[in-house]
């Protein structure tokens, strides 16, 4: 189907049900790795071994996460690209990655040099964070992030033919590799040190002889996918007789228990100093401190140094001692989520539907009446969290409707609203993608407080209240009307784009002629190839074998 903005025009393939509903990331990554079910990848494989499904489907890509050589060289010449921060010249030569960037981080890449440097020198392309200009991209990392609620990220990877563009490492993300021009075959290897299990940060580069013989061998051919757990050691090589093109799609970066620990051990600091009627945890460190403490001193029998390790115990304690801020940890670091996040990608429809400054003050179309029927744009355009207690509680609303596909090319931006507003924000939350208007609300949250038995401070809201509510929401763009004289369900059919690319990186304005995507229908898929967790094969002897397809019916 057609869409465009700007001067960009192209077609589209977008998941549809069978009502034509615009379906969630849910629907797309289960595509992306049929015919495996989504149930059976995260029991399986997720953050525990590979899987590589190979589906004799060269088309299976057409339509809606397919990319092409032309695509990258127009790409570089449409955008201004820096090195290292969007494009990367690399090689493998004896065992040794070379990076031919031409000049620091601050120039600008040369789309004709890049490509000479591809069809003359055995290099790799890798186009970095490719989304932020290619439509096709956004709106498959977009709706992906909404299942994984962790930030999605893209690189394209074009390699010439024979050639090998990267050494062996691993990376601190889960990657999903979509080979969609030409074949690679992939090398991995055994963890080298108890590091490389789920890392928290990507390693160098290894040498042959550090990583040794690979424990597995495979060829991804066009329309195939290899899921790599983050801290599996990989290396790849084009075959020799085409180039390769394939898509890494990479998330989880920084999203782990730790993590959660890590945002949320200053909150228990702050509450026990709160809470601390001997002020332990507000007294000063002792003089002369770093006479006694630090690596210098670290054999040192001063008795000031047991004394210290005693007091710090104490005070930890203390910390220890204080409920889990689960539910606000969690808030905090969603919060954070809607600032990183790309923003959402909408259907035309849905676009016509919100609203539009540019349609004038006036217009009926920027108005929410009472009865008026509306639903969030996307399940995580936005995220409510309350501050504060009683008369002083404050529901914020932290979104990325305004975000750029540029990382935090503009500020985070949230709403803020009294605590009478808790309860209809919630129902509001918690409808999507079901429509409510404001005095749906007011009714539905009056009888419930009318029938509840507990006491409350805050009387349920009259419609016009909650209509106010959902008309700030409305003008932040984060609500999408029902369509007219339809059930309480839309049928958006077209993809649009929410914003440009960011406008200083952008070189020629009107030259936005990228192909047009065929839309596709799912193909049948012909085997699919699991990689089990194996004893490595130079530890029995051996050199690596093809992994052997395990056909479903």
């Amino acid at each position: 189907t057609q869409s465009t903005w700007g001067p960009h025009s192209l077609t589209v393939f977008l998941l549809m049900d069978q009502n034509g509903d615009l379906q969630s990331g849910e629907a797309i990554f289960a595509r992306l790795i049929e015919p495996v079910s989504i149930p059976e990848f995260f029991e399986t494989y997720w953050e525990k071994q590979p899987l590589y499904i190979s589906r004799g489907d060269a088309q299976h890509y057409d339509g809606w996460a397919d990319v092409t050589k032309e695509d990258v060289a127009a790409v570089m010449a449409q955008f201004e690209l820096p090195y290292k921060q969007h494009v990367d010249v690399t090689r493998v030569v004896d065992g040794v990655r070379e990076t031919l960037n031409g000049g620091g981080p601050e120039v600008i890449a040369d789309a004709d040099e890049v490509m000479q440097r591809f069809d003359n020198d055995g290099c790799t392309i890798r186009l970095v964070h490719p989304e932020r200009f290619m439509d096709v991209l956004w709106e498959l990392l977009a709706p992906m992030q909404e299942l994984f609620t962790s930030t999605m990220g893209a690189n394209i990877y074009l390699t010439p033919a024979g050639a090998q563009g990267f050494a062996p490492h691993y990376d601190d993300v889960d990657v999903f590799i979509l080979q969609v021009e030409g074949a690679k075959r992939w090398f991995l290897h055994a963890p080298i040190d108890d590091e490389s299990v789920l890392p928290r940060v990507s390693s160098r580069d290894f040498s042959q002889a550090e990583v040794g013989a690979p424990t597995h061998e495979i060829v991804l051919e066009q329309g195939d996918i290899l899921y790599l757990p983050r801290g599996v050691i990989h290396q790849a090589q084009s075959l020799g007789d085409k180039h390769s093109l394939h898509v890494t799609v990479s998330t989880y970066q920084k999203h782990t228990y730790m993590d959660f620990l890590l945002a949320m051990f200053p909150t228990m600091v702050a509450a026990a100093r709160a809470a601390d009627p001997a002020h332990a945890l507000r007294t000063g460190l002792p003089p002369q401190v770093y006479d006694f403490l630090g690596s210098a001193c670290s054999s040192a029998t001063d008795s000031r140094r047991a004394h210290f390790a005693q007091t710090l115990a104490a005070c930890l304690d203390s910390v220890l001692e204080i409920p889990l801020p689960i539910d606000a940890t969690a808030d905090e670091l969603a919060v954070r989520f809607m600032y990183d996040s790309l923003p959402p990608a909408l259907t035309t429809e849905e676009l016509a539907l919100m609203f539009d400054p540019e349609r004038g003050a006036d217009a009926a179309e920027n108005e929410l009446s009472a009865a008026t029927p509306v639903r969030l744009a996307r399940r995580y355009v936005a995220r409510m969290s309350v501050r504060g207690e009683g008369s002083d509680a404050q529901v914020v609303v932290a979104h990325n409707a305004s975000n750029s596909r540029y990382y935090h090319e503009f500020p985070a931006e949230a709403l803020s609203f009294g605590g009478e507003c808790e309860a209809g924000l919630a129902a509001l939350f918690a409808a999507f993608p079901d429509y409510v208007s404001g005095a749906a609300l007011a009714q539905a949250l009056g009888a419930a407080s009318a029938g509840s038995d507990a006491d409350s401070d805050v009387a349920a809201l009259d419609d016009e209240a909650y209509t106010a509510m959902l008309q700030s929401l409305y003008e932040a763009s984060l609500l999408v009307r029902a369509p007219p004289k339809t059930p309480m369900r839309s049928h958006p059919s077209k993809l649009g784009a929410l914003v440009p690319a960011p406008r200083e990186i952008k070189r020629k304005g009107d030259s936005g002629d990228r192909k047009g995507l065929e839309s596709a229908t799912a193909k049948s898929v012909k085997s699919a190839k699991t990689l089990a967790a194996a004893k490595p094969a130079a530890a029995r002897g051996e050199t690596a074998k093809p992994v052997k397809p395990v056909r479903r019916k």
